[in-house]
């Protein structure tokens, strides 16, 4: 896991060079996801995964919003192979967007959901892990080992909200 500073309120945005169509096997995780820094819970925390979670012909992409008691919001969308991809986790008071785009601008997921916590200890990580479920894949019929294979991550911005929304302002 690789995480980040404390950056609050605003925009939190990975751009994916890999198809990640093909590069992910039945048991292998990509996460993408803000959380509370203050927090051992992960209560507030706003995921976008992509994983099969041990069956190969589940959907890629999930959406996860986390409260204290466990998940409040989650959702699969498909995912082209037209990487890359655009992700973005926007945190609003009340509120966090999810929006992943493909390299042609085809929207494959736009959500927005409701949350009671604050966005000002927020921060982002990446993790990239072996489900803990069974590791033998249908398809080969061979049990997982070895490296991950390459994903790259072309690029991750923070753009503080009263940005977006000066962004939003000088557009119209």
């Amino acid at each position: 896991e690789l995480s980040g500073p404390r950056l609050g309120y605003g925009r939190y945005r990975w751009v994916v060079g890999s198809d990640l169509t093909n590069k992910l096997d039945a048991h292998r995780v990509i996460g993408f996801f803000t959380h509370h820094v203050r927090r051992q819970s992960p209560a507030g925390e706003q995921d976008l995964e992509f994983a099969r979670w041990g069956d190969s012909f589940r959907p890629i992409g999930w959406y996860v919003s986390w409260i204290s008691t466990g998940r409040d919001a989650y959702g699969t969308f498909s995912v082209s192979p037209h990487a890359p991809y655009t992700l973005d986790l926007t945190w609003k008071h009340g509120r966090v967007e999810y929006s992943v785009r493909d390299a042609n601008g085809v929207s494959l997921l736009a959500q927005s959901i409701p949350t009671s916590f604050s966005g000002r200890n927020i921060a982002p990580s990446m993790s990239y892990w072996l489900w803990a479920g069974n590791k033998w894949d249908p398809r080969t019929k061979k049990v997982l080992r070895g490296p991950h294979p390459a994903i790259r991550v072309n690029s991750f911005r923070h753009t503080k909200l009263r940005d977006l929304a000066t962004n939003v302002q000088t557009q119209q």
